[in-house]
C-alpha cells in the first residue's frame, strides 16, 4: 500500500508540474484548468482502482489464511481479528496527517496560481530552486570537508591561543621590568637623599 501512496504522490507532482508549466506558454487558461482537473479526476480514479484491488487481495489472503489455520487444532482459539487488515491509531493519524499536508501544499499552489501572474510564479521557482541548490550543495560540501575544517579550526585557535599567551607573557615581562627600574630609581634616589644629608652634617661641622 505504501507503494501505491508513493505512485499516487509523484503522479500528483506531475500533473501539478506539468500544469505550472502548461500556464506559462497557454494562452487559454481555462483550458488549462479544465485539463488539469481531468487530469486530476483521472489519477484519482486509476489509483482508486488499485485501492481497491489491493484491499480485494488483501482480504481474500485472510480469508485463505483463515481457513488454512482452521484446519490445526493448535489454532483453533485464534480469532480473524488477528489477521484483521487495520492501522493503529497513531499509524491512521500520522497517514492521515501527511496526505492532509499533501494536499494543502497542492491547494496553496493551485490558489498561487490562481492570483499569481505567471511570471511571479515563474520566479518565485526559480529563486526557490536555486536555495534550495544552494543549500544542498553548501550542506555537501560542509560534510565532504568537515575534518579539514575541524583541523583548520584546531589549528587556527592553537595559533590564536598561542599568540595571546606569548602576548601575555610579553605584557607581565614587560610590567615586571617596570617595576623592577622604578624600584632601582627609588633606591638610587634613596641613597643619594642618604649621601645629602651626611654631606649637610660635615659642613656644619
Amino acid at each position: 500500500m505504501g507503494d501505491i501512496d508513493d505512485l499516487y504522490k509523484q503522479e500528483a507532482e506531475d500533473i501539478d508540474s506539468n500544469f505550472l508549466d502548461e500556464l506559462k506558454v497557454s494562452k487559454d487558461h481555462n483550458k488549462s484548468f479544465e485539463r488539469y482537473r481531468k487530469n486530476l479526476a483521472r489519477s484519482r480514479e486509476k489509483f482508486s482502482k488499485s485501492y481497491d484491488k489491493f484491499n480485494q487481495l488483501e482480504t481474500l489472503r485472510l480469508r485463505n489464511m483463515k481457513k488454512k489455520i482452521a484446519g490445526y487444532d493448535k489454532f483453533k482459539h485464534l480469532e480473524i481479528s488477528h489477521f484483521s487488515f487495520e492501522f493503529g491509531f497513531w499509524e491512521r493519524t500520522r497517514m492521515r496527517f501527511e496526505v492532509m499536508w499533501f494536499n494543502f501544499g497542492r491547494r496553496v499552489a493551485r490558489f498561487w496560481a490562481w492570483i499569481f501572474p505567471d511570471w511571479l510564479i515563474y520566479a518565485w521557482c526559480k529563486v526557490r530552486d536555486f536555495a534550495l541548490t544552494t543549500w544542498r550543495d553548501f550542506v555537501r560540501f560542509i560534510d565532504e570537508n568537515w575534518t579539514r575544517f575541524s583541523e583548520a579550526a584546531v589549528k587556527s585557535w592553537n595559533f590564536v591561543w598561542s599568540w595571546i599567551v606569548s602576548g601575555w607573557n610579553d605584557f607581565v615581562g614587560l610590567l615586571k621590568k617596570g617595576m623592577f627600574w622604578k624600584k632601582v630609581k627609588v633606591e638610587e634616589k634613596k641613597e643619594e637623599g642618604e649621601k645629602k644629608v651626611s654631606a649637610d652634617g660635615k659642613d656644619v661641622d
